[in-house]
């Protein structure tokens, strides 16, 4: 049985996102927000998988540019 990993085990990315949760979930949020815009906005001839994961695409990079300036120094 192995204790607790250390930080340094863990890539830069997993511990920028372990550090700033509140990033984190507004990026989720942006996601989910996404998703729901394209539900109702993208043509109905597209199948459900691909109207959502155009959304999530979508939301999750809108929040990726929001938050880019504060997430490129948390890896820093």
């Amino acid at each position: 049985m192995s204790g607790p990993q250390e930080e340094g085990d863990q890539p830069a990315w997993l511990r920028a996102l372990v550090r700033h949760p509140y990033i984190t979930a507004f990026n989720m949020i942006c996601g989910v927000v996404g998703v729901i815009a394209a539900l109702h906005y993208l043509p109905e001839e597209w199948s459900l998988s691909r109207r959502m994961v155009s959304g999530a695409f979508g939301g999750g990079s809108i929040g990726l540019f929001i938050t880019a300036n504060r997430m490129l120094g948390a890896w820093r």
